[in-house]
């Protein structure tokens, strides 16, 4: 079985997010040798000058443009699942990524996804996720629906709401 994998980051420079590939061992701060994390995309194509060029990936590889600095701790990889919320945007419903916070049980309780022991995980926590977490898969199958309502980076005020 496969899935796809994909991470989404927030665009250094933007403030937006980014979708596509996780680069993160390529470039590092000089200072203290941490590593720069990037996300590989082809959302910027319009902005590069190869884009009529760009018909193998040698030559995608090349664009700068592809390349997207995102903040550090921001970088979130796509669960393979979606939420329960069908909408003309998002008919198939939302893509959760891990730190997306979710309405589980309509509105009884505000959880965010991490992952965790191996596997992916709604957890009650912000400061220790191995402490209040359920399993993400079997309860989107089984017990549902769960909506996806921010993340952790533009809304952590969400998780002090009411429902939490």
């Amino acid at each position: 079985m496969s899935r796809e994998t994909k991470y989404r980051g927030i665009s250094k420079e933007t403030g937006n997010a980014v979708y596509g590939s996780l680069v993160n061992n390529i470039y590092k701060v000089s200072a203290t040798g941490e590593f720069i994390p990037y996300i590989f995309t082809t959302d910027n194509c319009e902005k590069c000058d190869m884009v009529l060029k760009c018909d193998n990936n040698e030559e995608f590889f090349g664009c700068d443009s592809a390349f997207v600095e995102v903040v550090p701790g921001t970088e979130a990889q796509f669960t393979g699942l979606k939420d329960c919320k069908r909408t003309e945007e998002f008919p198939e419903g939302q893509e959760i990524y891990e730190g997306d916070i979710v309405d589980f049980r309509r509105g009884e309780r505000r959880l965010y996804i991490a992952f965790n022991s191996g596997q992916w995980n709604m957890c009650g926590d912000l400061k220790d996720p191995n402490a209040d977490y359920r399993l993400l898969d079997h309860y989107i199958k089984h017990d549902g629906p769960i909506e996806k309502i921010g993340n952790i980076h533009d809304n952590p005020e969400l998780m002090n709401a009411t429902g939490t």
